[in-house]
């Protein structure tokens, strides 16, 4: 008789832990559900930030239709020549010959959409260094740039 009685006393414990469980597994259900639905909102809105922000990145290179204001310099004042003279102008004076090579940055259809002042600051752009960036440029066809990034770049005639 004993063992009857503490079969009845389990079964009587048993039934509201059953119910518990299931009452816990339909919650974890709908959560999931809602942490699922959350993700794909999330998703979205992220691929609209950061498609917002390439967009203005890319506004930024573009060069603004401002006037730029010019500072004038006051007028020196008229001083006196040194003792020793000047180089005659028949020497030449050496200038920088190293120039900046500038990089257009240009749309599938050629429409110029940004312009670097130097390989240097399109590599620091991109995360490169000069070296690769220039490789890139010279031995990458204007189709496969574009297949790889949706623009391609090119050196600009000075």
């Amino acid at each position: 008789m004993d063992i009857s009685l503490m079969v009845s006393q389990l079964k009587n414990e048993i039934a509201p832990l059953e119910k518990s469980i299931a009452d816990k597994k339909q919650e974890i259900k709908t959560l999931r559900l809602r942490i699922g639905a959350l993700e794909m909102e999330m998703q979205k809105e992220t691929d609209t930030y950061d498609a917002m922000k390439m967009a203005l990145d890319a506004l930024e290179l573009i060069p603004g239709n401002h006037v730029p204001v010019i500072k004038q310099d006051p007028v020196p004042e008229a001083k006196p020549e040194p003792v020793w003279k000047a180089k005659p102008l028949s020497v030449e004076v050496k200038t920088n010959i190293r120039k900046a090579k500038k990089v257009g940055k240009f749309d599938p259809t050629g429409v110029k959409i940004g312009e670097y002042s130097s390989v240097n600051q399109c590599a620091k752009d991109f995360g490169w260094n000069n070296g690769s960036m220039k490789k890139y440029i010279e031995t990458n066809s204007k189709d496969k740039q574009i297949r790889l990034r949706g623009y391609y770049l090119e050196y600009l005639v000075a």
